[in-house]
């Protein structure tokens, strides 16, 4: 098992993430670390993110920021349904 550190964040995975989700073989990593989603705006991709963790095995996964939007939420916030399936994707693991 390779002992690569991979860090996710939503800049990164829009480049990375395409690469990842075309392979049929799942990449496989010590520990992934996710920030920066920003799930409750309406420009936060769970969606996309939610694949491309599909398409790789770790053994760990790390929230290290920014996984919720809480400034955005006390002014009004947005809540997809693709947000409650990352969560629930999270949760198991």
């Amino acid at each position: 098992m390779d002992c690569v550190v991979v860090s996710i964040v939503v800049t990164f995975c829009l480049i990375f993430g395409k690469a990842i989700m075309g392979k049929k073989n799942k990449s496989l990593y010590k520990a992934v670390f996710v920030s920066d989603i920003h799930l409750g705006t309406r420009s936060c991709k769970a969606d996309f993110l939610l694949k491309m963790l599909k398409g790789l095995a770790f053994e760990e996964i790390y929230l290290v920021g920014d996984i919720i939007d809480g400034w955005k939420i006390k002014r009004g916030w947005y809540w997809h349904q693709d947000n409650t399936n990352f969560l629930r994707k999270i949760l198991k693991y």
